[in-house]
């Protein structure tokens, strides 16, 4: 529950957001600019730390599983300043090589004989063909990237399914495989030059005749089912393989109750959400799609000059350019949140491999602006973006009460969309209140958020609160409330809070 209190009988002060918290982070993930880079992993300490606190820090700093970041973050918070003033650096990532190199063999378990497909097929998905993985990295990387590289193969590996895998599906095909013992004996029993060229590829892809997990990377080597390939699995697995560099999943936020994100972005199952690990559709390294990479990765990737990156900060209208087609102009705006976090916004059209071409479409493809969460801690899943399923079009806003922001798409064409951003600069709060005890009505006046429901609670020397008017629509930024058969004594407090 998000509440602001009245701290004086006259107005309520109610601080902003962070937007730039000191929390800790994992050195993976990037920070927004402008910063000086440090070497990764490297802490400052702040001076004169009592033996507890070092002690603290010391067993904070230790490398924690994936799962537990957001629970560091919240005991963070209820350290002494000293200690929250802590930040992780990390330098910048390199950006992905002009020239990918890659080598792909088709492998066959020893009980599957039978080979569904030739070389040339593989070729023409990977390397050779219209729409293929090789086209794919050209064009969300702008023509800088492109895989270079051939298929091999077939080749049988010297033992059946059952001595590597562990669980037969009901389609036959193995799953629960050890990849060390795979790499293993194809490495061996390959002849010399196959040897050469696996040491040679910055990444492996074996596709394996009688093997049933879609896509799985380990290192340089990729798996996939030869019998379920599809362009989508190779871009994905290649995403979380590129030499240097690991992106993470993009999962998806199924829309909450009345708003698209919760409360708590440290707990993004409250208020009935539900988490999708690969739940992004219009993201690569979702699931079961090949549209671009959003611009969180494409940043990570180096795919985005520094100019084309921008931070809003104050309430106003920003422009987007398309993010499918080169330009100069804009491609990723975001807001700062608090804990490091931040939304992002990105325009898309259909066209190219965000068009109705594209291998693996989503049910409805992108057109409009998407907006994301960039995580500082991962959020119940390996991600470290998370899409509300809402795609941003004129007459649809994004509101975000708990913080404060409005996000609004004015208009939009082919090339560019306009947005207008408010919140930044007057975060929710009650500004006056004015009592008219001939009339017994209070005003109360305050800054919101165009669109969303609040509640107004009232209480005598702050002791109960009672709702005095409920589930109200705003229908500006700044909104006056009149409620009647109030009491107008001096020492009746107000606050507002965000409606569910």
């Amino acid at each position: 529950m998000v509440e602001l209190d009245e701290l004086s009988p006259i107005s309520l002060l109610f601080p902003p957001p962070m937007v730039d918290a000191e929390l800790p982070g994992p050195t993976r993930l990037a920070v927004p600019p402008p910063i000086t880079p440090l070497p990764p992993r490297t802490f400052i300490h702040p001076p004169a730390m009592t033996p507890s606190e070092q002690e603290l820090l010391t067993e904070l700093s230790k490398p924690p599983p994936i799962t537990a970041w957001c629970e560091f973050a919240r005991i963070l918070l209820l350290l002494p300043p000293a200690i929250t003033a802590l930040r992780v650096r990390t330098l910048e990532t390199p950006p992905v090589p002009s020239k990918l190199s890659t080598k792909a063999f088709l492998v066959s378990f020893a009980d599957f004989p039978t080979v569904p497909y030739n070389d040339a097929f593989i070729d023409e998905m990977i390397y050779s063909g219209s729409m293929s993985v090789n086209e794919y990295f050209e064009e969300v990387s702008y023509g800088w990237t492109e895989l270079t590289g051939s298929v091999g193969g077939w080749y049988t590996l010297p033992h059946p399914g059952s001595n590597y895998c562990s669980t037969l599906s009901s389609q036959g095909l193995w799953l629960g495989c050890g990849t060390s013992a795979i790499i293993q004996d194809f490495t061996n029993s390959v002849p010399k030059f196959v040897q050469t060229q696996i040491g040679n590829a910055g990444i492996v892809l074996l596709l394996i005749n009688g093997y049933g997990t879609i896509g799985l990377s380990a290192g340089k080597f990729t798996f996939f089912s030869a019998t379920h390939i599809d362009p989508s699995q190779i871009i994905h697995e290649i995403g979380h393989s590129i030499p240097g560099v690991h992106t993470d999943h993009a999962a998806g936020l199924r829309v909450c109750s009345t708003y698209a994100m919760p409360p708590e972005l440290l707990d993004l199952t409250s208020e009935g959400c539900f988490l999708e690990r690969y739940g992004d559709g219009y993201d690569a390294m979702g699931a079961g799609n090949s549209h671009h990479f959003s611009t969180q990765i494409k940043s990570q990737l180096g795919m985005l000059e520094s100019q084309q990156i921008l931070t809003a900060t104050s309430d106003r209208s920003y422009s987007i350019d398309q993010l499918e087609l080169p330009s100069t102009g804009i491609k990723m705006l975001k807001i700062p949140l608090s804990y490091e976090m931040f939304y992002f916004l990105e325009y898309r059209i259909p066209v190219g491999f965000d068009g109705a071409d594209t291998p693996s479409p989503a049910p409805v493809l992108p057109d409009g602006v998407l907006i994301r969460l960039r995580v500082s801690c991962n959020p119940g899943t390996d991600a470290s973006t998370v899409r509300p399923h809402i795609v941003l079009n004129p007459g649809t806003p994004f509101l975000d009460p708990f913080r404060g922001i409005r996000v609004e798409v004015t208009s939009k064409d082919a090339l560019q969309a306009m947005v207008e951003i408010s919140g930044l600069n007057n975060p929710l709060r009650i500004v006056d209140i004015n009592r008219d005890q001939e009339q017994s009505e209070t005003r109360v006046s305050f800054h919101c958020v165009d669109g969303a429901f609040y509640d107004l609670e009232g209480s005598s020397m702050m002791g109960v609160w009672q709702t005095l008017t409920e589930t109200f629509q705003t229908d500006s930024n700044f909104f006056t409330l009149h409620h009647t058969n109030a009491p107008t004594v001096p020492h009746f407090f107000y606050r507002m809070k965000v409606s569910q």
